[in-house]
């Protein structure tokens, strides 16, 4: 458990001191860019605030040094690095409890390694106390607390040994033992037990039995010893107020008197307690115990041990070995082991031993009486005396008073073989009425091992602390060692005994052999002080001596640094941590370790780090805190450069290529996605690439590459082969152009005809031209030659039955024997005669001709391209054609047709209310009658009104 400090109430200011008395050294701080002298501004002065540094300060709040709160600037930062959410504006930034926790975890005020504890006024300002009487009992450096078995008297015989630390200051240690240069020897010490200084008690001639105690303000010691007086022995009191260095102080008092003589003789066993507890009424009372002929006595000086009131118990049974503890409201309990009724018995006082009511109360029986033989003390002989003291804290067992004596297992034997000692713990928790008795070390080796001569001292955290010899390692139980164990319960259960010494002491066979009893004190730490007969070398051999040694049951403390949380280095998956991890221990220095270390390279992550807190004697702490590194860098991307591409052909990456990714800790995705801006035609648009590279820790980069789609092929286009038709030469008939293209699904096609070169009522060719446009207008075209012939029709024509006996009957122009007749199979021959290139109309020749295979109408004259020269027959040929397609056309009255002239004499030729028939009979007359030529142009004019609309196909 470890040690806890009592700290006296505090008298805290609402203003903090902007200079003081207080001296601070600039070159002690860790960071030179701070003005040290400045941060008393911010709360009392504490020598840890050395360690702020600048980014610490910038964690305090802007108007920190308006806060009242008594804590010291150090703190301050550590509670904002604890709590970020603690406020930075207003009055209350500070829990109410911040004061207390600054006390439980760094005890005082830290100045020139010195502890302190109080606050007072100067100025309106706050500032440490720095008074000579009240010292912190933090204020000694613990790296030199005892780390070991320390021998302090030589050159040899010295026993029976007594040790206080004092309360407010564990550096400074007084001590009194048996000889060797005196017969009672005193010893202070300024650095906690590590060294040692003879002092001689004033007037000499003292005899043995020392006991030691001082004030509860640390400045005064005292001392009691047995003195030779008239062939007598007298209880003799020593007072120094320089920390044992000298012992003459009561000289102030009564010059030429520097001791007090409580008797004159026949007295023995006397030791000494001070009542030091703050909340005693009767603090500082000093109270002494002896006996005088077995008869308990009892003395108290209420004025430092100047004066002194004895009591002495007559009434009660007689005993030897007594002591005093005082409770937390100055209650005395006064115990001893009554050798007349083999009796641990208690008298108690609650008025500061003014009075004690009659009567004792039992706290245990004993096995042995006052004293028995064992092994290792044969010839002395082992004693029953009582070490008592009490838990004056506020723990759960505060207020329990404890007692501690040697007994035997059974039945006391004069042979030393036989006894078997033992080392009994009684506790009270209701003011001494009950007792509960425990033993604080194994017992089933009770045969074989001895324990005995113990001390006890309880710890201010209400530890119960208990020495004792122990002849485990001696075969023969002659030798003992000093062993120790402790109760962290309220001595219900102890500790595993440790062994102090480390070496078995042997016993010297002499009249003194280890001497009645030893000493033990805690303050802080504890330092027990013992009698030990080893042989040290040299000076002495084997001689009863004095020795000391530290006792450290507790761990250290160990306050781990805040979680920390960092970046990686630049470009680093990792990066280099320091920290420090801060350990303290109550009794000796501390080495630090941590895993893993400070300064090691820590990845990307999370690490629990387990800081180690060794001290001097082997006890550890742990604490741990994580370290954080986290990888905050994006990962480098550069683009693959801005890329062209023609619409038909794919912009994949593996075409327009992949970025180029880094990453300090690796790369774990690398994904695009596209925007389209489309432009002002399907094939060309703008591709925006945005690449994303995100690394395996979730950090993110990313880039734009512009990817350029263009169209500048025109469309592929194929032209329907060349055609020839009859009538209908639209691409239903003719065909339609195939268009593709490389980006435009569906191309404009469109086409264009050339002018036809011939009739296109009888034979024509001209050219169709496609052209097949994209939407960003690239065109292409592709030409079509289309024949127009009307050979079918007038095949057609030409193959007609007319007169229904069941064969084609020749198409026959004229009358007579001017006839031209054109039989079936010559429809070629009229599509090369027509139309007419003549302009004068005459008769057929006088003949009767049949078209010839050279398509030569007879005697019948053709131009150079075999076109008919005689526009009458042209006409004539085209009305026989059509009506012969078209027979109902024969029908149709001439009245119905507008725009037709005839001259009289073709009137006369026609019939009544003439149809077209009756105009081709009188045609046919006309072609072969010259008489008529003078009229022919007339019927010329009748036959262009009637045929000139008409076409082949659309008679």
């Amino acid at each position: 458990m470890a040690c806890r400090l009592w700290i006296p109430a505090f008298l805290f200011l609402l203003c903090i001191e902007p200079a003081s008395a207080q001296v601070i050294s600039q070159r002690k701080g860790v960071d030179q860019s701070i003005q040290y002298e400045t941060v008393k501004r911010f709360g009392p002065w504490d020598d840890r605030n050395y360690q702020l540094t600048a980014a610490d300060l910038q964690l305090l709040a802007p108007n920190e040094n308006e806060l009242s709160d008594p804590i010291p600037a150090f703190f301050r930062v550590e509670l904002r690095k604890r709590n970020p959410n603690l406020p930075r504006t207003g009055e209350a930034q500070y829990p109410r409890s911040a004061l207390q926790l600054y006390i439980h975890e760094h005890g005082g005020y830290l100045y020139n390694n010195k502890m302190y504890n109080k606050l007072e006024m100067e100025n309106g300002f706050m500032k440490i106390k720095e008074s000579p009487d009240e010292p912190s009992e933090k204020d000694f450096d613990p790296s030199r607390f005892l780390a070991g078995e320390l021998r302090i008297t030589t050159p040899i015989g010295a026993a029976e040994s007594a040790i206080k630390i004092n309360p407010v200051d564990p550096n400074r240690v007084i001590a009194g033992v048996n000889g060797p240069t005196n017969q009672q020897d005193m010893f202070f010490s300024t650095d906690g037990g590590e060294t040692w200084t003879l002092s001689n008690l004033p007037l000499g001639n003292t005899c043995c039995d020392p006991t030691v105690d001082w004030s509860s303000n640390g400045q005064t010691a005292y001392a009691a010893a047995l003195g030779f007086n008239a062939g007598s022995i007298a209880v003799w009191f020593y007072r120094s107020s320089d920390f044992g260095q000298t012992w003459t102080d009561l000289n102030n008092v009564t010059p030429g008197d520097p001791r007090r003589e409580l008797t004159t003789g026949n007295s023995d066993k006397e030791f000494l307690h001070v009542d030091k507890h703050v909340g005693s009424p009767f603090r500082d009372n000093v109270y002494l115990t002896w006996h005088n002929a077995n008869v308990m006595q009892f003395a108290r000086s209420t004025d430092q041990g100047n004066t002194w009131t004895t009591t002495s118990f007559d009434a009660d049974p007689r005993g030897i070995g007594s002591d005093i503890t005082t409770d937390r409201n100055g209650n005395i309990y006064y115990f001893y082991p009554a050798t007349t009724t083999r009796q641990i018995l208690l008298k108690r006082s609650t008025d500061g031993g003014a009075t004690f009511p009659a009567g004792t109360i039992l706290v245990s029986n004993t096995n042995g009486g006052f004293d028995f033989p064992i092994p290792s003390m044969e010839t002395r002989r082992a004693w029953i005396y009582v070490s008592a003291d009490s838990d004056l804290s506020n723990g759960p067992f505060g207020g329990s008073i404890y007692a501690c004596w040697t007994d035997t297992y059974g039945a006391e034997s004069a042979t030393a073989a036989d006894n078997h000692t033992r080392v009994l713990v009684a506790h009270s928790r209701d003011g001494g009425n009950t007792w509960t008795v425990v033993t604080p070390h194994p017992t089933a080796d009770q045969n074989t091992v001895d324990r005995w001569n113990p001390w006890m001292a309880v710890g201010r955290d209400g530890t119960v602390h208990v020495i004792y010899y122990d002849t485990r390692h001696s075969v023969n139980r002659t030798g003992v060692d000093l062993y120790y164990s402790f109760s962290t319960d309220g001595g219900q259960t102890f500790s595993t005994p440790k062994r102090l010494t480390s070496e078995t002491s042997p016993n010297l066979t002499d009249l003194f052999e280890f001497g009645d009893y030893n000493g033990l004190d805690h303050v802080v730490c504890q330092i027990a002080i013992y009698t030990d007969n080893r042989d040290e070398g040299g000076v002495g051999g084997n001689s009863p001596d004095v020795y000391t040694i530290g006792i450290d049951n507790t761990d250290p403390s160990i306050i781990c640094p805040s979680n920390i949380t960092t970046d990686a280095a630049p470009g680093q998956c990792s990066r280099i941590v320091n920290f420090t991890p801060i350990a303290t221990d109550d009794c000796s220095a501390v080495a630090i370790s941590s895993t893993p270390a400070s300064g090691a390279n820590f990845n990307v992550g999370t690490v629990t780090v387990t800081a180690k807190a060794t001290d001097a004697a082997g006890n550890t702490k742990t604490c741990q805190f994580s370290v954080t590194v986290q990888d905050l860098q994006p990962p480098a991307i550069v683009c693959p450069a801005n890329f062209n591409q023609s619409c038909e052909l794919p912009i994949t990456p593996a075409e327009a290529g992949s970025p180029v990714t880094l990453d300090n800790c690796g790369v774990a995705t690398v994904t695009h996605s596209d925007v389209q801006v489309n432009g002002s035609c399907i094939g060309e648009f703008n591709v925006f690439r945005n690449w994303k590279v995100v690394d395996v820790h979730g950090n993110m980069n990313a880039c734009v590459q512009e990817i350029k789609v263009t169209d500048k092929k025109a469309p592929v286009v194929t032209c329907p082969a060349s055609i020839t038709v009859t009538c209908v030469t639209n691409p239903s008939a003719t065909g339609t152009a195939n268009s593709v293209d490389n980006c435009d699904p569906s191309p404009v096609l469109a086409f264009a005809d050339g002018a036809p070169v011939g009739d296109c009522d009888w034979l024509c060719t001209f050219t169709r031209t496609w052209t097949s446009t994209d939407d960003c207008g690239n065109a292409k075209t592709c030409a079509q030659s289309i024949t127009k012939s009307a050979l079918e029709k007038v095949e057609e024509a030409l193959s007609k039955d007319v007169t229904g006996d069941g064969r084609p009957d020749p198409l026959v122009l004229g009358h007579n024997n001017s006839t031209l007749t054109i039989p079936a199979g010559k429809g070629n021959c009229v599509i090369q005669w027509l139309p007419s290139t003549g302009s004068t109309a005459s008769a057929l020749k006088f003949e009767k001709a049949t078209i010839l295979p050279t398509c030569k109408p007879g005697t019948n004259p053709l131009d150079v391209n075999g076109k008919l020269v005689n526009p009458l027959v042209a006409e004539a040929l085209k009305l026989h054609i059509f009506v012969r397609l078209k027979p109902s056309l024969g029908m149709k009255k001439l009245s119905e047709f507008s725009g037709c002239v005839f001259a009289p004499i073709i009137l006369q030729a026609l019939a009544p209310e003439p149809d077209v028939n009756e105009l081709l009979r009188v045609t046919q007359l006309a072609l072969g009658n010259v008489a008529l030529q003078p009229h022919l142009t007339e019927l010329l004019a009748a036959l262009s009104c009637i045929t000139g609309p008409l076409d082949v196909c659309n008679l």
